[in-house]
């Protein structure tokens, strides 16, 4: 495996993951009372409303992991306009 492909399993599995996780769990933690079951568990509605609040979060971390190695990508390789 090259340089390259390492630098990016690198930046997604040590950074990007994390911060996902990280944030499903402080999400875990403010979720509304209300969609806690009687038993404790949670209810299908909680799940859904983790989804519905994750996905944003997650596809911006995605995002942002991606301007970066882009940038690494061209520092690396130099700017066309530069030259």
């Amino acid at each position: 495996m090259n340089k390259t492909k390492k630098k990016i399993f690198k930046v997604v599995f040590g950074i990007g993951i994390p911060i996902v996780i990280a944030i499903n769990g402080i999400l875990f933690y403010l979720m509304p009372s209300e969609y806690i079951g009687p038993d404790g568990k949670y209810t299908q509605e909680a799940f859904v409303w983790l989804a519905r609040w994750s996905a944003p979060f997650s596809i911006v971390t995605v995002m942002l992991i991606f301007a970066v190695l882009f940038r690494l990508w061209i520092f690396k390789n130099g700017n066309d306009e530069q030259k």
